[in-house]
């Protein structure tokens, strides 16, 4: 089964803003890799909520994880399964994710986001097993596929993504990667969690 870093790093187009000249770092490893190469007196430890795991340019987390980008912090507060989001119907055999998430600008200043700034990925081989928004809500207000929004300083805000998903997955992950104005890439995120 191909991981979903694997995949991410060939599909993940994302239009942040940075302004830091960090060069662009290798796709992590997967956990089945790191397993074969820790040492063995390493024992796996499983992080509170509220705390990222980091290794190598790959941050982890789950729900309620407070997740460090270069600008702000993000975190996934709540997901569910929906066959309806605002007039938006579910095509045949999709469902429709919703995705609640807190954002804080951790930045000097205002820091521009995009609409694309986060993909949404669940457990399949396809080469396809992910999905940008359809809908995306900052502060209440609807944002256009092409729209910019941005996060003032210091400012905390709220966001709501819908994507479309593919039915009977209840395994997900919301990702996000750093991309830097000289094109180089920094950090990459993960959120996982299983939507009831």
């Amino acid at each position: 089964m191909k991981t979903w870093k694997a995949l991410l790093a060939g599909i993940l187009t994302v239009t942040m803003f940075g302004c830091s000249s960090k060069p662009a770092e290798e796709p992590a490893e997967t956990p089945e890799e790191s397993a074969e190469t820790a040492p063995e007196e390493t024992p796996a430890v499983t992080p509170a909520a509220s705390e990222p795991t980091y290794t190598d340019g790959l941050y982890e987390g789950y729900l309620g994880t407070v997740m460090p980008t270069a600008w702000f912090d993000f975190t996934v507060t709540n997901a569910k399964l929906a066959k309806e989001y605002e007039g938006h119907e579910a095509p045949d055999g999709y469902d429709i994710l919703i995705v609640d998430m807190d954002l804080k600008n951790t930045f000097g200043h205002s820091v521009p986001m995009f609409y694309n700034d986060f993909q949404a990925q669940w457990f399949d081989d396809a080469d396809d097993a992910y999905a940008f928004p359809f809908s995306m809500k900052f502060g209440g207000e609807t944002i256009d596929e092409d729209g910019e929004y941005a996060l003032g300083i210091n400012e905390n805000a709220k966001a709501v993504y819908a994507f479309e998903v593919p039915a009977g997955n209840k395994d997900f992950s919301i990702s996000m990667q750093e991309y830097y104005e000289d094109e180089s890439y920094g950090d990459l995120f993960f959120v996982y969690f299983t939507v009831k």
